[in-house]
């Protein structure tokens, strides 16, 4: 960040554009070499718990705190997996009562409830989801694929709502143009947040006793663990790694 934009100036500084990613990018100075990590003579540790905060956390506090999560907006969450399990939670904190957990995997209704969601729409059943057409506000698609029929997606967002988009990939997205015209439905994507969103997503996490699902690995086993995550399907990778009535609560 270059602390000096308009961007920083407002906080904002994860917009920036002079700045640098700790991992996968180059250093702006002109240094040829590619970014993996930093060197230090000193580091900080953040638990297990924290650590998640801090990117998928923030990425869905900030979504939900600036498309107006609340009291009379009914939230839809695309994707119970590490986001949509911080998103079901924090749209509760937020005052949203109606939650709706959205997931074509093995994930269970007992799950979405204990993490606060009123129901579950299972797209396979074609019946089931057509009930629930036009009555979301507010979702969140926290993953999508080649085979991700976006007009399905769409025929769950009330008029006027949004789609935010959390997921990132190289797949392109093959979005109806019309129900967003003719619905007035607007789609955006969300990146993370800036330094005060990080300070108020920990108090509101803290306040609101947020708890985090979270599955252990050993260390020498990570870099496998990434390697199988990255090949799963998100069926597959629901079950692997524990978005299932097994996951355990730490």
């Amino acid at each position: 960040m270059c602390m000096k934009c308009g961007e920083c100036k407002a906080g904002q500084g994860h917009y920036c554009a002079k700045k640098t990613h700790v991992y996968h990018d180059t250093f702006k100075n002109g240094c040829p070499a590619p970014l993996h990590g930093g060197f230090a003579n000193r580091i900080r540790l953040f638990t297990m718990v924290t650590t998640p905060l801090l990117c998928d956390g923030l990425t869905i506090f900030t979504a939900l705190r600036k498309y107006g999560a609340g009291a009379n907006k009914m939230v839809g969450v695309k994707g119970i997996g590490t986001l949509g399990h911080f998103a079901i939670q924090y749209a509760k904190a937020m005052g949203s009562k109606d939650i709706v957990a959205i997931n074509g995997s093995d994930i269970t209704f007992e799950d979405v409830t204990k993490l606060g969601a009123t129901r579950c729409i299972d797209l396979s059943n074609k019946d089931g989801f057509q009930a629930e057409h036009r009555k979301i506000d507010l979702l969140l698609v926290n993953s999508f694929n080649e085979s991700t029929n976006w007009e399905v997606d769409l025929s769950l967002v009330s008029n006027h709502g949004t789609v935010v988009v959390l997921a990132l990939s190289k797949v392109p997205m093959s979005i109806p143009t019309m129900p967003l015209a003719h619905r007035d439905i607007r789609i955006v994507l969300s990146f993370q947040g800036g330094r005060n969103d990080v300070k108020e997503m920990l108090a509101f996490t803290v306040k609101q006793e947020i708890h985090l699902w979270i599955v252990k690995v050993q260390f020498d086993k990570i870099n496998d663990a990434n390697e199988s995550k990255e090949k799963e399907s998100n069926a597959e990778a629901n079950k692997a790694w524990g978005w299932s009535s097994t996951l355990k609560e730490d």
